[in-house]
């Protein structure tokens, strides 16, 4: 007569079964896999998304100068007076404006419409027009504004992920500047240790896929969401002005003359 039986358990270090089959007694061990405790599955791209068609963020600026302990000698000099402070961004369509204001207090007005940018330097009266779109690690404050409506993140990867955090009862995505061979939990000691690291470090919102942390070279940008707006926002009268002679004049260049015979 046949008898059988069957043990399970499960670690967090692996799963294996047991099988004792028939009265011969003999064992057969089957390793299904390894399961590590802390280890986590890359998320699927994209990892940013866009910002939504209506919405509104502050990006808030600190500097190593900014927080206190730093014993560094080269912190203590003032930060540059042209260094951002923060950027308000209101996205309504295909318009995007950014108020952009420095450490000094002055302030930066750029419109993008499309493509094409629109600056008002600080004391000047006329706009600068710039197309060529593009991001960038560095902290420039003239810098167009990428499709995505957020600066700083065009290096995210796959091998960049280095896990998932948790801080304020949110789950971020975690990306870092270097490979990553096992993505994990990241847990709170770890984090601060990044943070406090010069490294390339971006947290994403899971749930939104939207930044909420960035910094490179001991600078921090932090980003906060408004409510968004719920109509279009209006061009300044002599920017709309400026766009609308600059259609025509295009329309003008387009015209093929007539040949005549």
């Amino acid at each position: 007569m046949n008898c059988g039986f069957k043990i399970k358990f499960d670690k967090a270090v692996g799963l294996v079964f047991f099988a004792l089959l028939g009265s011969s007694g003999i064992a057969q061990v089957s390793y299904v896999g390894s399961l590590q405790k802390n280890k986590v599955e890359t998320p699927k791209e994209p990892f940013l998304n866009p910002a939504p068609q209506y919405s509104e963020w502050l990006e808030s600026y600190s500097y190593p100068q900014d927080r206190p302990g730093k014993e560094d000698v080269s912190a203590q000099a003032p930060i540059p007076p042209l260094s951002i402070r923060k950027t308000l961004t209101t996205k309504t369509g295909n318009i995007l404006h950014e108020e952009v204001i420095n450490v000094a207090g002055k302030k930066i007005d750029k419109w993008q419409v499309d493509k094409t940018l629109y600056l008002k330097r600080i004391g000047h009266t006329s706009w600068v027009i710039l197309s060529t779109i593009y991001s960038s690690t560095f902290f420039d404050p003239e810098l167009p504004i990428p499709s995505s409506g957020f600066q700083y993140f065009d290096w995210l990867k796959s091998e960049n992920f280095a896990g998932i955090a948790n801080s304020g009862g949110k789950n971020w995505y975690v990306f870092v500047d270097y490979k990553v061979v096992n993505p994990e939990i990241i847990n709170s000691e770890k984090l601060q240790s990044l943070f406090e690291s010069n490294q390339k470090v971006a947290c994403i919102d899971i749930q939104t896929k939207l930044p909420v942390r960035y910094q490179f070279n001991g600078v921090i940008v932090t980003y906060t969401y408004n409510t968004p707006p719920n109509s279009m926002q209006s061009l300044p009268p002599e920017l709309a002005k400026l766009i609308k002679e600059s259609e025509n004049q295009r329309a003008k260049l387009s015209v093929v003359p007539k040949a005549e015979y």
